[in-house]
């Protein structure tokens, strides 16, 4: 029972930051379940992905109401997730539970160099988009805060971004995290989109990948009830309060709430890999 209370709080947790900073919970949720309940690391993978697309669900309606979502863009970006989440499933099988946890911390490293490397939070003007951004109509718009006035923003490098979000669908098969701790940087750095409209369209894409993973991981036998089952509840319940919280932090809060969080997560996978029995 007090590891059941554990999960929900810790899920609930993970679905709050999940939701602000665009990275779907996962990427808290396996560190705590591997490296403090010593849930093995196929059975926590399974219940994060399965948690991963509650969150998604639940935070996603409330984005989309605020614009804050590009579902052109995300539908499009998603086509070579989704293949390459049925490969890390099928890798995830392959390799060892210390081998997955090492590249997990690897994967937080690069993503911390790359989306806090001098970048400030500004976008492109619309006229300033890639040609195939325009002639997909992938600009667009979105509402940054409570005064309910609309900013309009372009879309650069799309060719790129489609090739770098293959490696955020294996992350989601291989890891269980989502993908949202690569999508969002390369939204944020290559795409040059608002962080808000990165983080939002970050939680929908994870819904696609994380649902096709866990019904692959539910095929293995990885799925266990009464882990997913308390993840799933407090995800879902911290997500939906942080897609109300959200439209009232500033952008530049995001950004740091991100790094503290990987910073964290990092540590935490480090000292699991070295400390592995």
């Amino acid at each position: 029972m007090e590891v059941l209370l554990i999960l929900v709080l810790v899920s609930f947790a993970a679905g709050f930051i999940g939701v602000l900073t665009g990275v779907g919970g996962g990427i808290i949720l396996i560190p705590v379940m591997v490296g403090i309940l010593d849930i093995p690391v196929h059975l926590a993978i399974a219940a994060s992905l399965v948690s991963v697309t509650a969150n998604s669900l639940s935070g996603g309606s409330q984005f989309l109401r605020t614009g804050s979502v590009n579902i052109r863009l995300a539908i499009l970006m998603s086509i070579s997730a989704l293949i390459a989440t049925l490969v890390g499933v099928l890798l995830s099988k392959v390799v060892g539970g210390r081998v997955v946890t090492a590249i997990f911390a690897l994967m937080i490293l690069l993503t911390i160099w790359v989306m806090f490397k001098g970048r400030k939070d500004s976008f492109v003007d619309v006229k300033d988009s890639d040609p195939l951004a325009l002639k997909l109509r992938l600009p667009s718009w979105y509402i940054p805060s409570t005064d309910g006035l609309k900013v309009e923003y372009g879309v650069l490098k799309v060719v790129p971004a489609i090739g770098i979000m293959a490696f955020a669908g294996l992350s989601a098969g291989l890891l269980g995290v989502g993908g949202g701790f690569i999508q969002v940087p390369v939204m944020d750095r290559v795409l040059k989109l608002p962080i808000k409209v990165s983080t939002a369209t970050s939680n929908f894409m994870m819904g696609l990948s994380a649902a096709a993973a866990a019904l692959a991981y539910l095929a293995l036998g990885d799925l266990h009830p009464l882990i997913a089952g308390p993840t799933v509840v407090g995800i879902f319940l911290g997500s939906r309060v942080g897609a109300g919280v959200a439209p009232r932090i500033h952008s530049k809060h995001l950004r740091w709430l991100f790094l503290g969080l990987l910073l964290v997560m990092c540590a935490q996978m480090i000292v699991k890999v070295i400390l592995w029995k």
